[in-house]
């Protein structure tokens, strides 16, 4: 029996019973995941034809959080439900539009009639058929937040090995007016459709596809037909040759594949919402910041939702770049308990938007349970060898950790604020001479939640004690400073910049803050030494850990070479980050990180 004729036998079946399911009304039909409560926490918010971006560190619940909110979704509304089987979701708001008819008419507009038996007809969309009172029953039930077998049509959801076996080749319908079953079938009735998919994947792989409809199958197939099309009734040759020719988009790599299948999803599904677990499986990083940027453009322009789970800063880069509206919910868990974070747009947009860290890998923060800000990259390199040896050594749980580099001191309070506003776990580490300068600490202080004006008496003591001191440089360390200054440019003309460096050089080393940084805290007198010492105990507690010793340098002062990177590979290599200075320092980080 044909389509038409199965069309006849439903609306024979169930027109008198329900004559306005045949109205033709569908453009108030919508359907949006409004809001999501969490075990033992806070709701939050799903932005409605966007992006929703599920981060955190790994083994948080990313892609279990997916899960289960698509499990929920696909709850029996009619039945009791039982929480316990949950671990992370409560509850689910849902936000329609859209009565019955309307429901219907849409089915029956992206699906077909399927007998569920011989004498019962219902309705296929992207699975088996359901039955319409059973549609009709979860649809009017749907404020409980789940739509039984009705999710099937209206929801999706993908994980890796999901999207690998999509491009398989589909069968052929019974006839051309036959509805789509197949993501396939859809390209087949809509070429712009196909034309689109096409931009997308040469923007992403610079390959084109092609849609094989010549065998006994549909199949996708990647690459460039250089024969001209010939009419569907006098196929040549030579255009066979060409089409068959062309590897199999099911031949691919897992990057291709993967990519190919989500697209397909995406585009040829007629669901409202769409969950992805990991897109950027089997991507380079600079494919998978252009899939973040298409995933925004299809999401805004189709009207859907896309709620992602990702742990790749490339992928969010790309969602951010483009005009959708997003939102990132960072994950994270307090022993069995999930823990989440809706980070506000424009604090996330912050970090993106900044010039300077845009190109550092300051937005690898979102992934990590704790960020750990230090001024330079040679530093990050030490202190995360010491790090390392710490967690080989048993003293502290395993716990993914970024050493991020903030080019200085002085942008540390800036990049330590921004990575707070969107409740990301920080402590600085800094050298001894932060104190320096007032402003400065003052400034990072606050960036880190802390009280200025109760420090402050005590910072001035200990400034005071330093001010007392003499210079304690010898004329042997002067020069050594300006060698190391002008030895990397010794074939470059005298200017003003290197005039410029020279003077700071010198103004250093007459200055008694040179003591601090060769001697730690143990160049101030003996009355200021132990207001220092508190001084630094409560920075710890607050998050800003200072090298006692003065620099990080003079955590291994038997490396000849005085600082930058060949020090911090020279000092690795021989041991010092295990040392115990550096140890030491370590813990500090590790008991600032608890407070």
């Amino acid at each position: 029996m044909g389509q038409a004729e199965e069309s006849a036998r439903f609306r024979a079946r169930y027109g008198l019973e329900h004559p306005d399911w045949f109205q033709d009304r569908v453009d108030d039909l919508t359907l949006e995941i409004r809001q999501v409560s969490i075990k033992g926490d806070r709701s939050i918010n799903i932005v409605p034809s966007g992006v929703t971006a599920i981060v955190g560190a790994n083994n948080v619940g990313k892609s279990l959080f997916l899960r289960e909110l698509h499990g929920f979704l696909q709850r029996d509304p009619l039945q009791p439900d039982d929480p316990a089987r949950r671990k992370i979701i409560e509850a689910v708001a849902l936000e329609t539009n859209g009565d019955l008819p309307e429901m219907f008419n849409w089915l029956l507009q992206q699906g077909s009639i399927a007998e569920i038996s011989e004498s019962d007809l219902g309705i296929a969309v992207t699975s088996g058929p359901i039955h319409p009172n059973t549609a009709a029953a979860y649809w009017n039930s749907r404020d409980t937040g789940s739509l039984g077998s009705l999710a099937h049509s209206l929801v999706a959801f993908q994980g890796a090995q999901e999207r690998l076996g999509l491009v398989s080749a589909a069968e052929k319908r019974e006839r051309p007016t036959s509805p789509a079953t197949h993501p396939l079938h859809r390209f087949e009735d809509h070429p712009e459709e196909l034309q689109e998919l096409n931009f997308i994947v040469q923007e992403i792989f610079g390959e084109q596809v092609q849609l094989d409809t010549l065998g006994r199958v549909v199949e996708l197939r990647v690459g460039r037909v250089n024969v001209p099309a010939p009419p569907v009734d006098a196929i040549t040759r030579s255009y066979v040759d060409a089409m068959t020719g062309l590897p199999l988009a099911q031949s691919q790599g897992d990057g291709m594949r993967s990519m190919l299948g989500l697209l397909l999803a995406l585009m040829a599904s007629p669901a409202r919402v769409f969950m992805i677990d990991e897109p950027e499986a089997f991507l380079h990083p600079p494919q998978a910041q252009r899939l973040g940027s298409v995933l925004g453009r299809l999401a805004r322009l189709r009207g859907v939702q896309v709620i992602v789970s990702t742990h790749d800063r490339n992928l969010l880069a790309g969602v951010l770049s483009s005009d959708a509206t997003v939102s990132v919910i960072r994950l994270g868990r307090e022993g069995n308990q999930a823990r989440t974070q809706q980070l506000a747009l424009e604090d996330v947009g912050k970090l993106w938007a900044d010039p300077v860290l845009r190109y550092t890998n300051v937005l690898d923060a979102l992934f990590h349970r704790l960020v750990v800000l230090c001024e330079a990259e040679s530093d990050c390199q030490f202190y995360a060898s010491a790090w390392d040896a710490l967690q080989d050594r048993g003293s502290r749980p395993q716990a993914d950790v970024l050493f991020a580099p903030t080019n200085g001191k002085g942008a540390m309070p800036k990049i330590a604020r921004m990575l707070r506003a969107v409740k990301v776990p920080v402590v600085c580490i800094a050298d001894l001479d932060l104190l320096r300068q007032e402003g400065q600490i003052k400034d990072l202080v606050e960036a880190m939640g802390g009280e200025w004006s109760a420090l402050q008496s005590l910072y001035v003591g200990v400034t005071d004690g330093v001010s007392s001191l003499e210079s304690g440089s010898t004329c042997s360390e002067v020069l050594d400073s300006i060698s190391a200054s002008l030895s990397e440019s010794l074939d470059a003309r005298f200017d003003r910049y290197h005039r410029a460096q020279l003077s700071k050089l010198i103004g250093q080393a007459i200055s008694p803050w040179q003591q601090v940084k060769s001697q730690g805290l143990t160049a101030l007198p003996k009355a200021q030494q132990q207001s220092g010492d508190t001084l630094l105990s409560i920075l710890d507690q607050i998050g800003i850990v200072l090298v006692r010793e003065g620099t990080l340098e003079r955590l291994a002062p038997e490396i000849s070479v005085k600082k930058g990177p060949k020090w911090a590979r020279r000092a690795i290599k021989s041991g010092a980050s295990k040392g115990p200075s550096a140890q030491t320092l370590m813990r500090r980080v590790l008991a600032s990180s608890e407070t």
